[in-house]
């Protein structure tokens, strides 16, 4: 944690602390008790890189909106998203191959 000795770092440490325990994120990235007590700045680490992790999951618009029909556009980047960037990439390249007689979605 980069944040200067005193007051404030005890504070933020002591906010950040209450969180991990609110929301149960020790055990998803394998903190103990001690870890989070004692060494905090290796928590802290170990928070940092689980918050980059998650960032770099593509989790797909909409899924979690049952019983609600969503539009043609929507399903298409969903569909998009899941199959990621290799698939859009194949496609790019067949649509320049063939020039625009490829129908975009």
């Amino acid at each position: 944690m980069s944040a200067p000795d005193g007051a404030v770092k005890d504070k933020l440490q002591l906010q950040i602390t209450e969180q991990i325990d609110n929301l149960n994120v020790a055990a998803d990235i394998g903190l103990t008790r001690d870890t989070i007590d004692n060494h905090f700045d290796e928590a802290a680490s170990a928070l940092e890189e689980h918050f980059e992790r998650l960032a770099g999951e593509v989790v797909p618009l909409g899924l979690h909106s049952f019983g609600q029909e969503k539009s043609h556009q929507d399903v298409v980047y969903t569909l998009l998203l899941q199959l990621g960037d290799a698939f859009i990439e194949h496609f790019e390249l067949r649509q320049q191959s063939f020039g625009n007689s490829l129908m975009v979605i």
